[in-house]
């Protein structure tokens, strides 16, 4: 939960919790100590399992980290027994964790807004309680809402929107049409024209009514001296951010989903498009029109040409081709092949 962009709409308690999900006291203390007062615990983020700390709230559908006994918390799992495997643990049961788990977000939280004045400079709204560095430059009917802050020698186009509470480092370019939300962007940044950084990311339960689409309280972090292409998106995290490292270089038209997380010096070349969770290492390079399916590992120092649809994990320094995707060599040799069974029939 990144606290810069969202809150609590009120104080979230055990029982709050438990009123919400209707799961009685009686239930609750069958899996629980009865020192464990559900009005006096107080939760303070909502946390991946990867990045629990103490009074926060997870969710564990199947594997158990061993990490947990380390952290004084909440978890709401549905590996119940008699006994309370999770020693420092508040255990909320349920039969779908993960989908309570997004329900209460979408329930108790909300982005941090701030009413405020606006001043007009170009014909673009910029407000009163936004801070701007030195050399701002700023183009026609664009918008920057409560608490931005800017850095020195940044120049906004035209049409471009910039939300509440988010940060812009020294030497930025951010071109027409440009939109950012929840996001933190380092120095030397380029943006280019209509992309999309840190809208609510394609999140939802197929349990859910209406197949209702999850809200996101991660944000987006962009590292320093990265150029992102026109026509993108990067969605912002679900609860942890998505991150773009360092040097990182985006075409256009590249769609890059919650969570992913992309190493330093990585090249991703146009249409190239990573579903949820995706992690890049350091140095990978992808052609164009790559498509990589959710929750994939790519290795450091790995490429992956052009057309291929990944679904498995690689290790680093990897060649990748195919559909699906393989080692590109053994891909390579499978065309071989299948090219003479082709001149054959002929």
């Amino acid at each position: 939960m990144n606290k810069r962009f969202f809150k609590f709409k009120n104080d979230l308690s055990i029982k709050s919790i438990l009123e919400y999900l209707n799961i009685s006291e009686n239930f609750f203390y069958k899996y629980n100590s009865k020192n464990n007062n559900i009005d006096d615990f107080k939760i303070n983020q909502f946390s991946s399992l990867s990045n629990s700390s103490d009074n926060s709230l997870i969710f564990l559908n199947k594997s158990i980290n061993s990490n947990l006994k380390d952290i004084k918390g909440v978890c709401i799992t549905e590996l119940l027994s008699k006994e309370n495997k999770f020693k420092n643990y508040i255990i909320i049961p349920s039969k779908n964790p993960k989908l309570d788990f997004c329900n209460l977000i979408n329930e108790f939280c909300i982005k941090k807004e701030k009413k405020s004045e606006f001043v007009k400079i170009n014909h673009s709204l910029i407000s009163n309680t936004s801070i701007k560095g030195l050399n701002f430059t700023i183009g026609n009917f664009s918008k920057i809402d409560a608490n931005v802050e800017i850095g020195d020698n940044v120049v906004i186009g035209n049409n471009v929107s910039i939300s509440q509470n988010c940060l812009i480092g020294h030497n930025v370019h951010i071109m027409d049409g440009v939109c950012i939300d929840c996001s933190i962007i380092g120095n030397n940044v380029t943006i280019s024209q209509n992309t999309v950084i840190g809208k609510n990311g394609f999140g939802f339960h197929s349990g859910s009514p209406n197949s209702q689409i999850f809200f996101h309280i991660g944000g987006v972090e962009i590292g320093n001296d990265v150029f992102i292409g026109s026509n993108c998106n990067v969605d912002r995290g679900h609860i942890d951010n998505t991150t773009i490292g360092d040097f990182v270089r985006v075409d256009n038209q590249v769609h890059i989903a919650h969570n992913c997380q992309i190493g330093k010096n990585s090249i991703l070349a146009g249409k190239s498009a990573l579903s949820g969770s995706v992690n890049l290492g350091e140095n990978v390079i992808l052609a164009g029109d790559v498509g990589i399916v959710d929750n994939i590992t790519i290795g450091r120092n790995s490429l992956i040409s052009a057309g291929t649809k990944v679904f498995k994990n690689f290790p680093e320094n990897s060649k990748i081709g195919g559909y699906p995707a393989r080692s590109l060599y053994d891909w390579q040799k499978i065309q071989v092949k299948l090219n003479k069974m082709l001149s054959k029939i002929k």
